[in-house]
């Protein structure tokens, strides 16, 4: 009987060190993925990061077995934004925050950086069990906080890009050493355009204009964010300028910014996907398949515009837009649109079609009309007087309320 119990003891205290060892070794080896060729490793975490955690996270269950493994894996990142301090020079952080599917099986890892000319790489990692094994994961869901930053000398007033684990997140200027004290204020960004490479129509990328408001002397770039949230891309665009009240020689210039920010070809073929900036949506774009027949871009025949008045508060307008597939359902498609509203209180939107490139190709004679809602929002001014351009021919007007 003693000997029995002592024997279950042991067994209990190993199992018991056993779970202590494959716990404890979740956040102790940082990531270690070599920098590519010719990129400057900046920074890595250290041993023991300390990520901070901004939701509570259930303490792990012990249900795990002896013996099972776990691997390095790229985070699943939820958001990414740039800090600036308010210090002169500045710092610049990144605070990213990355998804736990699971809290006794996944834990924070660490991260590496690396800067290739003016692109910033960042791969963050987490530890995970390796699939296959029996263990009873807990179902729950953790976000982890990162506060990343950066290390590299920057130059003053280069436009640096940040991709992190493969995928375009954000954008910034590197900020003078006399301009800590500035503030940040939303971009008025003018047109955004929808662009695909020449070689491959499934690299999307997007062209943005807008102006600096306040002058080159008392404004500049200051970045943008993007978040790619299902069918829906939303980016931010800010500029930075001098505070206002803040005396200052201003130049009656306004400078134009042209941004291409790259999106990939992660896109789902024959998904449409809508494109937001600054809380407005400006685009839409169908995935294209690189294996289908060659198609180019053409302005959509337009056979209908009508504005309507959504009962809310404040006023929110919508332009209805009934146009044809002049090449019938068989060579041609919707592909989407873009709207252009910059200071003036001119609307500008544009409606393309897919079509055959092929001008001899076989084609359905149906006319298919397809209806396209655009969302025009609440930002008017009450008693101005709008108008809304349809691929370049004056369709409406209407006296803001």
């Amino acid at each position: 009987m003693t000997t029995r119990f002592v024997t279950t003891m042991l067994m209990a205290i190993a199992l018991l060190a056993i779970i202590a060892a494959c716990s404890s070794g979740g956040t102790q080896t940082p990531a270690s993925t070599p920098p590519s060729a010719g990129a400057q490793p900046i920074a890595t975490a250290p041993a023991e990061p300390t990520p901070v955690p901004i939701a509570p996270t259930p303490a792990p269950i012990d249900n795990t077995l002896p013996g099972f493994e776990m691997v390095s894996a790229p985070a699943q990142i939820e958001s990414v934004e740039v800090i600036v301090s308010d210090t002169d020079p500045t710092d610049v952080s990144l605070k990213v925050i990355s998804i736990l599917n699971s809290s006794s099986c996944s834990s924070f890892e660490g991260f590496t950086q690396t800067l290739e000319g003016n692109t910033i790489n960042v791969t963050l990692t987490h530890l995970v069990v390796v699939p296959g094994q029996l263990v009873a994961c807990t179902a729950d869901i953790g976000f982890i906080e990162t506060i990343m930053p950066i290390q590299a000398v920057l130059t003053p007033g280069e436009t640096y890009d940040v991709i992190v684990n493969g995928e375009v997140t954000n954008g910034f200027v590197a900020r003078d050493t006399n301009r800590g004290g500035w503030i940040t204020s939303p971009a008025t960004v003018e047109t955004v355009d929808v662009v695909t490479s020449g070689t491959d129509i499934t690299d999307v990328s997007l062209v943005l204009i807008s102006p600096l408001p306040m002058g080159s002397i008392c404004s500049q770039f200051a970045g943008y964010d993007v978040d790619r949230n299902g069918n829906i891309i939303r980016v931010t665009m800010t500029n930075l300028h001098i505070a206002p009240g803040v005396l200052a020689p201003c130049t009656a210039d306004l400078p134009i910014i042209e941004t291409t920010i790259p999106l990939g070809n992660d896109f789902e073929v024959g998904q449409s996907y809508s494109v937001v900036v600054n809380d407005k949506v400006t685009n839409t774009f169908l995935a294209r398949d690189p294996e289908g027949q060659a198609m180019k871009l053409a302005l959509a025949p337009i056979e209908d515009v009508e504005l309507l008045m959504l009962e809310s508060f404040p006023v929110q307008y919508n332009v209805v837009i009934a146009s044809r597939l002049p090449r019938g359902s068989s060579c041609s498609q919707h592909y989407g649109y873009d709207v252009a509203h910059g200071f003036d209180t001119t609307i500008a939107i544009t409606v393309y079609n897919l079509e055959v490139a092929d001008e001899n190709a076989p084609c359905t004679r149906d006319l298919p009309v397809v209806q396209t809602t655009v969302a025009l929002g609440t930002d008017f001014q009450s008693g101005e007087t709008y108008t809304v351009i349809v691929n370049g021919q004056v369709t409406e007007e209407f006296v803001a309320q």
